[in-house]
């Protein structure tokens, strides 16, 4: 593999993984952002919520599934890394849809901006999907997780 092929490699893990930060910090700010509505305070402090085991665990994957993306994006070998991305991104949207069934219209708004950020990880998942099989190349490329050696 060529330096050139190299260096577009290393770019879209590192725009991908900052995809998955975009969506981690969004979904953060989402949640904050919560506390500014005076009747989810309300709630709150009269012990409104009942949440179930299930909807914790629902709650779980869907922070820790975008965690492990910031990593997996940027270590897994080419030849799975761009279907990772898809499947988790993919994955996580049905999660999202499932968590929020009305959300108020601020919510709507970090919901789209998390959307736009799953389309670029799904549609750049495909591109590099297609640019590596277009180059040939085998999942040689990057950190070899099972040898634990970086090749070249």
């Amino acid at each position: 593999m060529n330096i050139q092929h190299q260096l577009r490699d290393h770019q879209t893990r590192g725009i991908l993984s900052s995809l998955w930060i975009f969506f981690f910090v969004n979904h953060f700010f989402m949640g904050l952002h919560e506390f500014a509505n005076p009747a989810f305070i309300e709630q709150l402090l009269g012990g409104g919520f009942a949440v179930s085991d299930s909807t914790l665990l629902i709650a779980a994957i869907t922070i820790e599934l975008p965690i492990a993306m910031i990593v997996l994006s940027r270590v897994l070998p080419n030849n799975i890394n761009w279907l990772v991305n898809i499947v988790a991104a993919l994955f996580t949207i049905g999660l999202e849809m499932v968590s929020n069934p009305s959300p108020d219209l601020d919510n709507m708004f970090f919901l789209g901006a998390e959307l736009i950020g799953f389309v670029a990880i799904i549609m750049i998942s495909i591109r590099w999907r297609s640019s590596v099989s277009k180059e040939g190349r085998d999942s040689s490329t990057g950190l070899n997780l099972l040898k634990g050696t970086q090749t070249s």
